[in-house]
């Protein structure tokens, strides 16, 4: 079964590197390929995805030269799904895993019944303010 992640970026020079090193560490053995859309990004989103494109070849990066938002990267990643790929992993770059929740996500949907799996994300900033 080959399983691929797809991460829908903006702007996210400061959550990028972080996300990719974590799935570097933790989930390059059960993922086959990494690809990184970054819509229309600004700051330094792409070149640090670049960078990690060129010391492995298992990271991609696709290029929109302006920002069309998450259902645009979402139909990109599907259409490189459909022809090469089984199973996908969707997240934003503002994303950060727990430690083998991949592979935990990737054992439920391998069992027969099962169609699409989810996680809830759990907020990382100040609970004292309103967005936390």
């Amino acid at each position: 079964m080959k399983v691929m992640i797809g991460i829908a970026a903006y702007e996210e020079e400061g959550n990028i590197e972080n996300l990719l090193e974590f799935l570097i560490n933790d989930s390059m053995n059960y993922i086959d390929e990494v690809y990184v859309v970054s819509s229309g990004s600004k700051d330094r989103t792409d070149d640090i995805v670049s960078l990690y494109s060129r010391k492995n070849s298992r990271i991609n990066l696709i290029l929109e030269d302006k920002r069309n938002g998450k259902v645009s990267a979402l139909n990109q990643l599907l259409s490189i799904l459909e022809n090469d790929y089984d199973i996908m992993v969707y997240m934003g770059a503002d994303n950060m895993p727990e430690k083998g929740s991949i592979n935990h996500l990737l054992e439920c949907i391998k069992q027969d019944d099962i169609m699409i799996v989810g996680g809830r994300p759990l907020p990382l900033n100040n609970t004292n303010n309103m967005m936390g």
